[in-house]
């Protein structure tokens, strides 16, 4: 029912939002995917060496002295001599193979027999988890170590945890910049759309120091025509005035010679003329007198007043058919009392003279005005709203009027923020005042 433009898209702050996070969520993972699996393989590459070097010198030691094997175990490295290589619950490690090649390259180099056949895993159950690795021994076996290790776990968290914090850093200062931004832009369109929609009130500039320097350079030069706008609906305010003004004085003097008229026929047209084109001065004076209202917000009863509205009508017509309200009996708004009256008047007047009769319905989201004639057609409706335009000869054949009524209550909804809409109904015309804008 609305006439507003459909909305659609996302706010730009929220699209930037959604690209900044994008990136880095994609670059975060693939930093610590690709260096933290570097870091940890390396870790883990250097401590097996560590512990296959250490093992195989302890093994030519235990050769010569086999009793001082139970003075090297500790807790967190044991030795143990096995007949063979255990089958059973072994976990590798994602990366195993990358740190027994290291490890068996490294004790072929010390001149290890068998290098190739030296094996490891890690067992990770409870608390850190543990390397198990076996050497061919000189004494005819395994060696088995078991040497409790970080590298495979904390490593990569430490390398996540602080990626992590770097991420978020960069996100909160991007996010931070990129909000101050697009804030300012947020202004230059809620001020493009007032610009002008209430010449009355001083425009409020935009601020000329935030953002970057392009920025700061539109919001200097939006100010200036904000300004010049401002100035020149004044002067044409004034203009107006002053023109309707005179021109009401000369209807007065011509007013005055009418009445020395002999033709009673003539002296009767010339009057009903001269009553119009007083009429069409009032309407110009008061919708320019609109633009420029600096009425105060009061707490009104709409539903007192759109029923005094209605009860002028009945009374005046004689008919108590001609205008109707519907609602409840009380309901306050915040607004200009008199714009507002001006407002419904406008468009009960509308659904009287052209639908030859007026169904006020009023309910605690807006105002509906229904009239049972053929109204104008929905894609014309910007085109109804424009000063001075008359759209349907048929509809305003033989009508007097300026097509300022509807331009009149479009700058009323505009300085209250109240949305205006058209309906075409089955069996009549509606025009729709929401309190939500």
């Amino acid at each position: 029912m609305s006439n507003e433009p459909r909305k659609g898209g996302s706010p730009l702050f929220a699209r930037i939002v959604w690209v900044v996070l994008g990136g880095f969520v994609i670059l975060h993972v693939s930093g610590v995917y690709f260096y933290g699996h570097e870091r940890m393989v390396g870790n883990a590459r250097t401590f097996a060496i560590s512990a296959a070097e250490r093992g195989y010198a302890l093994d030519e030691l235990l050769e010569a002295q086999p009793e001082l094997l139970p003075l090297l175990q500790y807790e967190g490295f044991q030795l143990t001599r096995v007949a063979d290589v255990p089958v059973g619950e072994r976990r590798d490690w994602p990366h195993n193979n990358e740190v027994i090649d290291a490890v068996r390259t490294r004790l072929s180099e010390l001149g290890l027999p068998r290098a190739d056949e030296v094996d490891l895993w890690y067992a990770i159950r409870r608390g850190p988890p543990r390397l198990r690795l076996y050497l061919p021994s000189r004494q005819g076996g395994w060696l088995e170590i078991v040497a409790r290790t970080h590298v495979t776990q904390s490593g990569a968290s430490r390398v996540g945890a602080f990626m992590t914090f770097i991420l978020l850093l960069v996100i909160g200062i991007v996010l931070f910049v990129t909000r101050r931004s697009s804030r300012q832009l947020g202004r230059f369109v809620t001020a493009a759309e007032h610009l002008g929609a209430s010449p009355g009130a001083p425009p409020e500039p935009l601020p000329e120091s935030v953002g970057p320097r392009e920025l700061r350079r539109a919001s200097v030069a939006f100010n200036a025509m904000q300004a010049r706008v401002t100035g020149l609906l004044k002067e044409r305010a004034a203009m107006l005035a002053g023109m309707s003004h005179d021109l009401r004085t000369l209807a007065t003097r011509i007013g005055l010679r009418i009445e020395g008229m002999a033709d009673e026929e003539q002296h009767a047209k010339a009057e009903h003329d001269l009553a119009l084109m007083t009429d069409i001065l009032d309407q110009a004076l008061r919708f320019t007198q609109d633009e420029h209202s600096e009425e105060p917000m009061e707490q009104l009863d709409l539903s007192s007043l759109l029923q005094s509205l209605v009860d002028d009508r009945c009374d005046a017509a004689h008919n108590s058919d001609l205008a109707s309200l519907d609602g409840p009996n009380h309901l306050v708004v915040s607004a200009q009392p008199t714009a507002v009256k001006r407002l419904f008047s406008n468009l009960i007047d509308n659904a009287i003279k052209y639908g030859g009769s007026a169904s006020v319905r009023l309910d605690s989201e807006g105002v509906t005005v229904i009239d049972p004639g053929s109204g104008f057609a929905l894609a014309d409706a910007a085109e109804a709203l424009k000063p001075y335009v008359r759209l349907d000869p048929a509809r305003s054949q033989n009508q007097p009027g300026t097509g300022l009524g509807l331009a009149i209550v479009q700058n009323v909804c505009q300085r209250h923020d109240w949305a205006l809409g058209f309906e075409r109904l089955a069996d009549g015309f509606a025009v729709r005042v929401s309190f939500s804008g």
